[in-house]
């Protein structure tokens, strides 16, 4: 299984111009607050470093792309509404991304007029507007993002990983 370790898992999800600490950081903190999973022991010690599988990798790009289009307050909002569902949805679309290279999948993210209505789920360029008219008036916004060059970028991460580690 390859996995990666959060200074690797970092420079994948650094944005241009950030120190890389600020990233792993990011990333410690979202392992805290429990939206992605560490694999192996909570608190390794000291000389050993905190590992991540490449679902939760996957995990960590989702969170930094839903971060960057839709505020990370508004994220942990998300989670904290309803856990199960939003989590759920997030896995549907990372098992299409990494199942499907072909590129016709946007993660398609909407929040309704009331912070407990949210949306989120992979779906095919074509089925955009249908999605978008299922969830009716009361959404009135949805952010459509295109994570695979995102995917891509950590896909290669992953291999330079597992041929370095």
């Amino acid at each position: 299984m390859t996995t990666v370790t959060v200074g690797e898992l970092a420079q994948c999800l650094r944005q241009p111009g950030e120190d890389l600490t600020a990233a792993a950081d990011r990333l410690r903190n979202w392992t805290k607050e429990g939206l992605i999973r560490a694999i192996g022991e909570k608190h390794p010690g000291t000389g050993r470093k905190r590992r991540y599988s490449a679902a939760a990798a996957l995990d960590a790009v989702l969170l930094q792309v839903l971060a960057d289009v839709i505020g990370m307050p508004a994220v942990k909002a998300a989670f904290a509404i309803a856990p199960k569902e939003f989590k759920h949805e997030l896995e549907k679309a990372r098992g299409f991304f990494s199942e499907d290279p072909s590129g016709l999948w946007r993660l398609v993210i909407g929040r309704g007029s009331s912070s407990e209505k949210w949306s989120a789920g992979a779906v095919k360029l074509d089925d955009i507007p249908k999605h978008v008219r299922r969830f009716g008036a009361d959404t009135h916004h949805h952010v459509i993002v295109n994570v695979k060059p995102l995917f891509e970028r950590l896909s290669k991460q992953l291999r330079e990983a597992g041929t370095n580690g």
